[in-house]
């Protein structure tokens, strides 16, 4: 295992290189993570919203600007994500 000190000495590059090996390691196996029951719950709620077309949607640009406002933590904590529907030809 590498020490934390190991790690300081590493480059910007190196350190983002360690990061994205990690990552894929991790991600490859997802049927190895478990997931807990109100996460499922949460996620076919809003697959079902997406589905019947009632889908509300940010724009990077938006979330952007709103979790400057807000800060991602206290929207997260607050279940407070602004959407907006997008309009028609909008990314």
């Amino acid at each position: 295992m590498i020490g934390a000190l190991k790690i300081e000495q590493m480059n910007r590059n190196i350190k983002l290189q360690a990061m994205e090996l990690r990552w894929r390691s991790i991600a490859c196996g997802p049927e190895k993570l478990a997931v807990p029951d109100s996460h499922k719950k949460v996620l076919a709620k809003r697959l079902a919203k997406v589905a019947a077309g009632k889908g509300e949607f940010l724009t990077i640009a938006q979330l952007k600007q709103r979790l400057a406002k807000t800060g991602w933590r206290s929207a997260v904590v607050q279940g407070k994500f602004p959407v907006r529907k997008r309009r028609a030809g909008e990314s």
